[in-house]
């Protein structure tokens, strides 16, 4: 075989080897994170409920990536612990995996608290997935159940898991954790 030709075939498999790298990339890249949009925008999500975050100050940020502070919400007993409402956006540098709504019921029944969580977990899943509301949500909360769901695309894909977990504690208080990963 002439050099050109040589050549030519290495230049042809070294093109081949280069393209096949980047496809390898990309299909990786889709499968292993979801685009639940920029960290900035993501950390945002709940401010105009007045639940703010800020970035985490830990330097392995290999947890959490922004969090609220707890945010009281009602308390008709003000000597007691106030419900209170929590986010956090989870994952490793900009690699966005898990969003989480915290809502503690110290002093429940709390219908406005309820409302609050309810609020808060349709605007996640609005500004996360693009969904306007799960339906069963509400009976979820107002029953005190946990649930899960998939969200997918028109064409069946699954795009994240949903949970709403309800966690019964041995005083009167309950809580609610709202999952989306």
């Amino acid at each position: 075989m002439s050099d050109k030709k040589s050549n030519k075939y290495l230049k042809l498999i070294g093109l081949a080897i280069f393209l096949s790298a980047i496809v390898a990339h990309y299909i990786n890249k889709s499968s292993s994170s979801r685009s639940f949009g920029n960290v900035s925008e993501v950390c945002n999500f709940l401010s105009s409920q007045g639940i703010d975050t800020h970035m985490s100050k830990n330097p392995d940020v290999t947890r959490s990536i922004c969090f609220s502070n707890y945010v009281e919400l009602d308390s008709s007993d003000s000597d007691a612990l106030a419900n209170n409402i929590a986010y956090y956006v989870m994952g490793k540098g900009s690699q966005i995996e898990k969003l989480k709504v915290v809502v503690n019921f110290n002093q429940p029944p709390s219908s406005y608290t309820e409302d609050t969580a309810l609020k808060a977990f349709q605007t996640l899943i609005s500004k996360s997935l693009g969904v306007d509301s799960l339906p069963q949500l509400e009976d979820a909360i107002k029953n005190r159940k946990s649930m899960n769901w998939s969200a997918t695309t028109p064409d069946q894909k699954k795009v994240a898991d949903i949970k709403l977990v309800y966690d019964k504690w041995p005083t009167t208080g309950y809580e609610f954790r709202f999952i989306i990963e």
